[in-house]
């Protein structure tokens, strides 16, 4: 027998997801507050898993095979061919290059949630600049309409009741 779903499943709203940037900007607060890589990555991990459980495991694998290499850069150029998401791409991009010039992890990190934050902002202007276009459709839709039908109206029925009397 199917099971149909009540209202309350239908009305209960979900946790939303979590956008991956948010990743970015705990690895970057982690690496910060002094903490190894192995130690932020942990804690990318926990936060990983309310984003995406594709992206967590995604996470402890590079988090697990960096915590057992022993050939640096050629863990890190297979971990960039084998990763799915484009954030953990530049995100080992970036450690392989502050291991291999000696930088800090903290600029490489803080440097990625930077770009981050700066294409969010872009997309957001983008979006910001549409809605002026979209704010006129609906004042023609559902303001204008109602105007013109409470002004012509009237006028309309006084022009019919003139054109009778003649």
């Amino acid at each position: 027998m199917t099971r149909w779903a009540s209202i309350a499943d239908k009305l209960a709203i979900s946790e939303p997801k979590i956008p991956p940037e948010i990743l970015a900007a705990v690895f970057s607060a982690a690496c910060e507050s002094g903490l190894a890589l192995r130690d932020a990555f942990d804690v990318a991990e926990s936060v990983a898993h309310n984003i995406d459980a594709d992206i967590a495991r995604e996470v402890a694998e590079i988090n697990m095979r960096l915590d057992y290499s022993v050939n640096r850069p050629r863990t890190y150029a297979a971990l960039i061919e084998g990763v799915n998401t484009t954030l953990m791409q530049r995100l080992l991009e970036n450690l392989a290059g502050a291991e291999q010039s000696g930088e800090e992890l903290v600029t490489r990190s803080r440097q990625i949630f930077e770009d981050l934050s700066a294409q969010r902002e872009e997309r957001v202007n983008r979006r910001a600049e549409t809605y002026p276009l979209i704010m006129i459709v609906i004042m023609v839709i559902f303001f204008l309409t109602p105007i013109v039908v409470l002004i012509g109206g009237p006028l309309y029925e006084t022009l019919l009741s003139v054109l009778n009397s003649l």
